[in-house]
């Protein structure tokens, strides 16, 4: 499977279109050989649906080839990007060898030692937001990640299937749930001063 985190290699690119190709290809030669997978478990995330300026609770399919980036060259609409390019890789791959594919888009992950951009700023030493910019957030625990996964590679599911906790919290109140404080500041401030994340 693919697992991405929005996190640049050294030169400041995302690895997951790369690392896809180079997967693709080794089906390709295992199928040859007559040896390829029945099955292609996938876990990618729902940044491939870009990020919402708004407030939508649902996404539908269509959003993943059409996504809401305000900023296509962010590090996340790059990150974003690279694993919309890197999904499709992995689904013509499985198409070329007759494998059934079972992709799992997880939200950002919280808690347990998975990265994510929601850990990231939840750790960062001083996390910040935007003044009046109070986005809401879908985010799934570690351990219900690895309780999908697991299902996921146990039963002979075929589809995309978004992992995701109930509901949608504030970014202030995500922050309030670790025992953080995500200070508002102006949006010039908070990019000169604020964590990556």
């Amino acid at each position: 499977g693919l697992c991405g985190a929005p996190r640049p290699d050294a030169r400041g690119e995302f690895a997951d279109a790369d690392a896809a190709r180079s997967l693709a290809r080794g089906l390709l030669r295992a199928h040859q050989l007559g040896r390829g997978p029945k099955r292609l478990v996938v876990l990618s995330w729902t940044a491939v649906y870009g990020v919402a300026r708004g407030a939508p609770l649902l996404f539908c399919e269509s959003f993943a080839g059409e996504p809401d980036e305000p900023e296509l060259m962010s590090p996340v609409g790059r990150w974003a990007a690279g694993l919309r390019e890197a999904e499709n890789e992995l689904r013509r791959a499985a198409e070329g060898v007759g494998a059934k594919l079972c992709l799992l888009r997880a939200a950002p992950v919280a808690g347990g030692p998975a990265a994510s951009i929601v850990g990231d700023f939840l750790s960062a030493r001083f996390p910040v937001r935007v003044l009046g910019y109070d986005p809401p957030f879908q985010v799934l625990h570690y351990e219900d990640l690895l309780d999908a996964s697991e299902t996921a590679l146990v039963e002979p599911v075929s589809a995309v299937l978004n992992l995701s906790g109930r509901g949608a919290v504030p970014l202030s109140r995500l922050a309030a749930l670790a025992g953080r404080f995500a200070a508002p500041l102006p949006a010039a401030v908070a990019r000169r001063i604020g964590p990556p994340a």
